[in-house]
């Protein structure tokens, strides 16, 4: 299993567009499958930030409580502004 997480994370890091695009409340994030888990991730230009790998039926639900917690997370934003992302680009999700 951690191989295939290796790979399906590096696959990620080289083409952020593989994962499905998201919608409704974690509309702005995409998620890619290593059955039976979901990789939940958001790209901001050339970062990615991944947000929360969990079993694809709790993985969503999760997903949305921690996008929602790192919209506030002080110490991500500014980590974030160093590199060119705004807070409404985070905030967007």
């Amino acid at each position: 299993m951690e191989q295939r997480f290796g790979k399906k994370i590096k696959a990620i890091c080289e083409n952020p567009e593989i994962g499905e695009p998201k919608s409704h409340n974690l509309k702005g994030l995409r998620g890619d499958h290593v059955d039976p888990f979901v990789i939940i991730y958001g790209v901001f230009g050339d970062f990615i930030v991944f947000v929360h790998v969990d079993h694809h039926d709790k993985a969503y639900a999760a997903a949305y409580e921690i996008a929602k917690a790192l919209t506030e997370d002080e110490g991500l934003l500014a980590t974030l502004a160093k590199v060119g992302v705004t807070s409404e680009e985070l905030v967007a999700l």
